[in-house]
């Protein structure tokens, strides 16, 4: 999948469990997206982070708390559908990002309409 989806931006300020997370959130996206546009496509996503340091009163010590800003550009062969999400939370970003895509996609195709005329 490493030309399907491509990662761009300071990916590597992420720990292996969290990379894990959103390359596999991504992967199955990835599939379901796929699917809806019945097209070959491919994933462009930029990741980058503000870190803030925020000073406990009790504490000397500093904990750095980290905002998430992902860009999400999906290239298929009819359309360029792009969305992006900022959040503090990893997998509330990776998940509104989709959700974003998903929306763009309907919006755009009106694909759950087309669905309805088959029989399963």
């Amino acid at each position: 999948m490493g030309e399907v989806i491509k990662f761009s931006g300071d990916f590597n300020f992420l720990s292996e469990e969290d990379k894990n997370f959103v390359v596999g959130v991504l992967k199955d996206f990835y599939s379901k997206v796929k699917r809806s546009l019945n097209n070959e496509v491919s994933f462009e996503v930029f990741v980058k982070d503000y870190k803030k340091n925020k000073a406990s009163k009790n504490d000397s010590l500093s904990e750095k708390k980290v905002k998430y800003s992902m860009h999400l550009k999906v290239v298929a062969p009819t359309a360029i559908f792009e969305a992006e999400a900022v959040d503090w939370d990893l997998a509330r970003t990776v998940h509104q990002l989709c959700k974003k895509i998903e929306t763009e996609i309907e919006h755009r195709f009106h694909v759950s309409d087309q669905n309805k005329g088959r029989k399963r």
